[in-house]
């Protein structure tokens, strides 16, 4: 059963996506602001949307599998994955903001 103090912090967390979505769309201008952020990401923003990408659902529900099946060792796959995705990110990220296929 809810409590009002649930629907307060359901309340309040809903008027702060809300809030933040106005004032982003304040922000956007054209078509490239809202896609790509304008092309003003940088590494720090870069390499997280990169693994988001890549990482969804279903391998983190296959990498949760192979490390209950393989304890530490089906772990280093899920492991070498994020260090690869991260050093592409870092490598890359800027070569990749020059497309301007948007």
């Amino acid at each position: 059963m809810l409590t009002i103090l649930d629907f307060v912090i359901i309340f309040t967390y809903f008027a702060v996506l809300i809030g933040i979505g106005y004032l982003s769309a304040k922000k956007i201008n054209n078509e490239a602001d809202f896609l790509v952020a304008g092309r003003r990401l940088g590494h720090g923003l870069y390499v997280p949307a990169m693994a988001a990408v890549v990482l969804g659902g279903a391998s983190t529900l296959g990498s949760a599998s192979l490390g209950y099946k393989h304890g530490i060792s089906g772990m280093w796959l899920v492991f070498m994955i994020g260090l690869g995705i991260m050093g592409m990110g870092f490598l890359f990220s800027k070569k990749i903001n020059q497309f301007r296929s948007l």
